[in-house]
């Protein structure tokens, strides 16, 4: 679905720069050329600044499932741990009696 949508942004901003150079070339060639150019590169830019931050925001919940993941391995240590000292308390207790 998101190449999808990139394939018609991406249709969308050629037509809108050849329509613009199109309609100016013809009155004012110059300001229609450097028009489809700033066109361009803004657009181009948006499209660049949006793709980053999809993949920005994938990255941090990437980052976030890792350090929950790493958390609860932390937990399970220390209940193992916790688990281990009672049992060798109780190991001692068997022993002294």
């Amino acid at each position: 679905m998101r190449l999808f949508l990139n394939i018609i942004l991406l249709l969308l901003i050629f037509t809108l720069v050849y329509y613009s150079y199109k309609y100016l070339a013809g009155n004012f060639q110059l300001a229609g050329i450097y028009a489809s150019g700033l066109l361009t590169g803004i657009l181009s830019c948006q499209y660049k600044f949006v793709s980053f931050k999809n993949e920005l925001s994938s990255y941090k919940r990437e980052l976030e499932k890792k350090s929950v993941i790493s958390s609860e391995a932390d937990d399970r240590v220390k209940v193992l741990e916790s688990k281990i000292n009672v049992l060798e308390k109780a190991l001692e207790k068997a022993i002294n009696k």
